[in-house]
C-alpha cells in the first residue's frame, strides 16, 4: 500500500509538471507543444482519478487559440459537466472557455447562455469569497482583541505580582533592620554588663584591700601599747 501511495504521488507530480510545461508553451505561443504536454497530464489525471475540469479548460483555450472551436467546445463541455455543481473552480473556467468557444463558432445564443451562467457563478463565488474574507477578518479581529485582552490581563497580573514582591521585600528590609537594631542593642547591653561587672569587681577588691589595711593598722597599734 505504501508503494502504491508513493507511486501515486510520483504520478501526481508528473501530471503537475506536464501541465506546467504545457502552460509555459501556451504562454509562449507554441500551441502544439502545449497540447502535447497538457494531454499527457490529462492522461495521468484520468489514470489517477483526479479532477480534470480545470486542465480541460486550459486545453480548450489552446484549441481556441488554434481556431479549433469544435474541439474546444467538446473538451470544455466534458469538464463543465464533470465539475457542475461541485463548487470547484473547474466549473467556472470551463463555463468561461465555452462562452468564448461558442461565440467564436457563431453559436451566439449558447455563448450568451453560458455568459450569463458564468457571470452568476462568478458573482456567487466572489460573494462567497467576500463572505469568507469578511468572516476571516472578523475572526482575526476577535483573535487580536482577545490577544490584547489576554496581554493586558497578563500585564496587570505581572504588575500586581511585582507590587506584592516589592511589598514583601520592603517588609523583609524592615525586619532585617529591626533585627539589626535588636542585635546591636544586645551587644551594647552585654558590653555594659561586662563594664559594670568589672567595676563591681574592682570596688570589691578595693574594699577588701581597705579592710586588710585597717586590720593591719589595728594590729600595729596593739603591738605599740
Amino acid at each position: 500500500q505504501s508503494r502504491s501511495s508513493a507511486a501515486s504521488d510520483v504520478y501526481k507530480r508528473q501530471s503537475y509538471g506536464y501541465s506546467t510545461i504545457g502552460e509555459i508553451h501556451y504562454l509562449q505561443g507554441r500551441y502544439d507543444s502545449a497540447t502535447y504536454y497538457m494531454d499527457k497530464s490529462l492522461a495521468l489525471k484520468e489514470q489517477l482519478g483526479l479532477k480534470m475540469a480545470w486542465l480541460k479548460s486550459k486545453i480548450g483555450k489552446v484549441y481556441i487559440k488554434t481556431n479549433n472551436y469544435t474541439k474546444a467546445i467538446a473538451i470544455c463541455k466534458e469538464g463543465f459537466e464533470e465539475a457542475k455543481g461541485k463548487g470547484g473552480q473547474g466549473e467556472l473556467f470551463c463555463a468561461e472557455c465555452l462562452t468564448v468557444a461558442y461565440g467564436k463558432n457563431g453559436n451566439y445564443a449558447k455563448a450568451y447562455e453560458l455568459q450569463k451562467y458564468y457571470t452568476l457563478l462568478k458573482e456567487e463565488r466572489d460573494g462567497v469569497k467576500r463572505y469568507k474574507d469578511m468572516t476571516r477578518a472578523a475572526y482575526t479581529d476577535l483573535y487580536n482583541k482577545k490577544a490584547e485582552a489576554d496581554s493586558l490581563r497578563h500585564m496587570q497580573a505581572q504588575l500586581v505580582k511585582e507590587k506584592e514582591l516589592a511589598h514583601e521585600n520592603k517588609l523583609k528590609n524592615y525586619l532585617y533592620l529591626i533585627l539589626g537594631i535588636v542585635f546591636l542593642f544586645l551587644l551594647i547591653m552585654i558590653n555594659r554588663f561586662r563594664v559594670i561587672q568589672k567595676q563591681r569587681n574592682q570596688i570589691s577588691t578595693q574594699k577588701d584591700d581597705c579592710l586588710l589595711y585597717t586590720s593591719d593598722a589595728a594590729d600595729d597599734l596593739l603591738c605599740v601599747d
